[in-house]
């Protein structure tokens, strides 16, 4: 149903297997040969730099999470700051919210 990936291999393993009418969703860091796919839905977050430039590259993770959960609202953005705000610094919910607001829709199906 969905896929992140967030390496060249990845892509390769990967992206076959999504099914049609599915999810990809990619960092282009990395990536040599961008999916090609016509019957899923493509969407590309650049987690990698925007980590980078965040100044906390420790963030990327929070940034790609941000990104799926806007595309793909598997959990209530509220219970997910409840979480991380038990276990985890106030940037991951920054970086979520990051993710959120960059993701780029490529295609979709």
């Amino acid at each position: 149903d969905s896929a992140i990936i967030l390496n060249q291999q990845s892509m390769d393993k990967f992206e076959p297997l999504v099914k049609p009418g599915g999810t990809l969703l990619y960092d282009p860091n990395g990536i040599t040969h961008p999916p090609t796919r016509k019957d899923i839905n493509v969407y590309r977050i650049e987690g990698a730099r925007l980590a980078a430039e965040s100044g906390n590259p420790k963030t990327f993770n929070m940034i790609i999470l941000g990104g799926f959960i806007k595309i793909k609202p598997i959990i209530k953005l509220d219970n997910l700051e409840k979480g991380l705000k038990k276990s985890l610094p106030t940037r991951n919910i920054q970086a979520v919210q990051i993710g959120m607001d960059k993701i780029e829709t490529i295609q979709e199906a």
